[in-house]
């Protein structure tokens, strides 16, 4: 039997002027079809508004409902996506940066993952293109998966996820009711998706779909980008302590201990050269550091990172 429930795609925009237009066609292009696309563009500086409603207006007739909104204020990008969520009619939803591009069987696949699951999320693989990448995406443009490492696979979904975050968040989606059981993101968190997963992990049901989702463009403003210069330091400061926040308050459902996170924020902090949190970490004993443990960190590092 043909599934046709409405998949909701609501799309946070800010300053993509170049990149929307490769999103909303990748987004076109699927074949599932029964969708909806909503664009919030949250007070762009650039042409990214103007460029999204002129490209609805061509393309309207692709999609069970389509809306281009406007903010009247900067809401930043957690709160937008909460209000875009709130405006979706679909049954299944799923938020994506206007600088990401889909695999064109991306929702087909994740709604059929939805339909051989009685679960509250899916989430599939994704791969990182450069800055530049265009629509449709080359294999010359890819550079790596999100996550290279193997996918943890274990009894215990909640304590894997707690240990390390495998799930790419612009390779997931949700059933709407999902937002009405563990309520939406928590807005004061840059780190909004990883507290997401940990919250519905722990009372709910997340599946893996080994199916390739989304191309992640990895740009110099991008989250989870951080250069070696004083702003990327500061970026660096305030994702650490987001996900110390979320991490304590989740530690009494695991017995999983906290040296995991402090041993890899050592790790970046080398990276960074970000001698300042290197010693705090030390001297509030964080990390109770050998020399030998030092010089592994700093290797890792180089390894990891370079």
């Amino acid at each position: 039997m043909k599934i046709n429930k409405l998949v909701s795609i609501v799309i946070p925009a800010y300053n993509h002027e170049n990149y929307i237009v490769d999103c909303l066609e990748s987004i076109k292009a699927q074949t599932y079809n029964n969708i909806e696309i909503i664009i919030g563009d949250d007070c762009s500086s650039d042409d990214t508004f103007r460029i999204a409603q002129e490209w609805v207006q061509v393309n309207r007739d692709r999609f069970t409902r389509a809306l281009v909104i406007r903010n009247n204020e900067n809401k930043g990008i957690t709160k937008n996506s909460n209000y875009l969520i709130s405006l979706s009619e679909g049954y299944y939803v799923k938020d994506m940066a206007s600088d990401d591009i889909l695999d064109k069987d991306a929702i087909s696949n994740m709604v059929q993952c939805f339909e051989e699951n009685d679960v509250d999320a899916v989430f599939g693989k994704g791969k990182v293109v450069e800055e530049g990448t265009k629509y449709p995406v080359k294999n010359d443009n890819i550079l790596s998966d999100i996550f290279p490492k193997q996918l943890i696979v274990e009894t215990d979904f909640f304590d894997a996820l707690y240990r390390r975050n495998f799930i790419p968040s612009p390779a997931a989606m949700f059933k709407k009711e999902t937002f009405h059981k563990f309520g939406y993101y928590d807005e004061d968190l840059c780190l909004e998706d990883r507290e997401y997963f940990l919250r519905i992990a722990l009372k709910g049901k997340i599946q893996y779909c080994d199916k390739d989702i989304v191309f992640y463009r990895r740009g110099q403003e991008s989250a989870s980008n951080y250069r070696k210069n004083k702003e990327g330091i500061i970026k660096f400061r305030k994702y650490y302590k987001d996900e110390e926040k979320i991490l304590k308050k989740y530690a009494e459902y695991t017995n999983e201990s906290m040296d995991f996170f402090w041993l890899s924020v050592l790790k970046r902090a080398l990276h960074y050269r970000d001698i300042k949190t290197f010693c705090w970490l030390i001297f509030n004993g964080k990390i109770k550091i050998s020399l030998n443990l030092f010089r592994k960190a700093y290797q890792v590092s180089n390894y990891i990172y370079k």
